[in-house]
């Protein structure tokens, strides 16, 4: 398990153990010079009521377990990154951006979502992430007090018994070129290419995230939202997560690669302008093509289009149960937590009408 600097003299290892009983552990600082410092002991792991990491259920390609093999059926949300101090949501009528204190968010999702999804920036302004480097202006120096923000929102994600997708690498190339620290967002040269000299800071930063938040996540994503990042370049980025992860979590991209072997699950998102009656048949025409890839599909990013804000409870309660029936899953976009319980049977199970 890789360990993390985290300012000053400090280094810190973070382990999530997968056995109760007692460990024993050895940690070893080394520079270029070699061993710089060392220590090791024993802990004792005790029984958890955490249903563990998120796992690809055996039995079916397109559902998921919990550790222990129980059925998951993922019901996400997003606020940006975790469960900020003050969340953000789209006003109902989309004309405004209004917030709501965390623990009013909380109380609102408790028990009614069970999967949140979070975007790390990379000194781009872009979305809703946390920008991870906010203020330092070089790809090898990240803001560890915003680090530390994501620490606490991991905790409380962790806490209330969320799964969590993480995606480090907030880009819209789809949409604009943004400035980041690693380059712009579209350049094929300097950035995003298996040549670039950028690139060993890029693998860093990516082994850096997994060693500080691999024993909080379930999910990988690596890009958001990105359209140019070239296959060999992302197959190489898909490789690094997974060298680095000792939890061995799912890794996708946004947008996907289905047909690539690294690739173990479709990200779609799914924005539109339909009345709730028509999102059913939004859903289950498109899942047919999407599962031809046998793996698992969560619309990591779901909500209405343009013009319309995203208070839609109808709407919400059929995505949700068309998406489950069709065995995908959704993340819904910056929703109102006051129409929440609409949905809250699917998470519990019960198969009511």
């Amino acid at each position: 398990v890789d360990g993390f600097y985290d300012g000053g003299r400090d280094w810190r290892v973070r382990f999530a153990p997968d056995a109760a009983g007692e460990w024993a552990y050895e940690a070893n600082l080394t520079g270029p010079a070699g061993r710089i410092a060392g220590d090791s002991g024993r802990f004792r792991c005790v029984p958890s009521r955490s249903r563990g990491f998120l796992r690809l259920a055996a039995a079916n390609p397109f559902r998921f377990v919990d550790a222990a093999g129980v059925p998951f059926y993922p019901i996400g949300q997003q606020f940006g990154w975790g469960v900020p101090a003050t969340p953000g949501f789209d006003a109902p009528d989309a004309s405004a951006w209004v917030t709501a204190d965390r623990e009013t968010v909380l109380a609102a999702f408790r028990g009614a979502t069970n999967l949140i999804r979070s975007q790390l920036g990379i000194g781009s302004s872009a979305g809703v992430a946390l920008d991870l480097f906010q203020g330092t202006g070089d790809p090898w120096t990240l803001n560890l007090d915003q680090c530390r923000q994501f620490d606490e929102a991991c905790r409380i994600v962790r806490r209330e018994g969320w799964a969590h997708i993480v995606t480090p690498l907030q880009d819209m190339s789809e949409w604009y070129e943004e400035t980041t620290v690693f380059g712009k967002t579209r350049d094929l040269k300097g950035y995003k290419n298996l040549a670039s000299p950028m690139r060993p800071a890029v693998e860093a930063y990516l082994a850096y995230v997994v060693a500080r938040w691999g024993a909080y996540a379930d999910i990988w994503e690596v890009f958001n939202e990105d359209s140019w990042c070239p296959d060999d370049l992302l197959r190489r980025l898909a490789v690094v997560v997974r060298v680095a992860d000792p939890y061995r979590h799912p890794v996708t991209t946004n947008y996907d690669r289905p047909a690539e072997a690294w690739c173990d699950l479709l990200t779609p998102h799914t924005y539109q302008s339909l009345l709730p009656h028509e999102v059913p048949a939004l859903l289950t025409t498109g899942a047919a093509a999407r599962k031809s890839f046998g793996k698992p599909v969560i619309h990591t990013e779901f909500g209405n289009g343009s013009g319309r804000g995203n208070d839609d409870p109808v709407k919400w309660r059929l995505a949700a149960w068309t998406a489950f029936m069709n065995e995908e899953a959704v993340v819904f976009w910056n929703m109102s937590g006051r129409r929440i319980p609409v949905i809250h049977n699917i998470v519990n199970g019960d198969l009511i009408d």
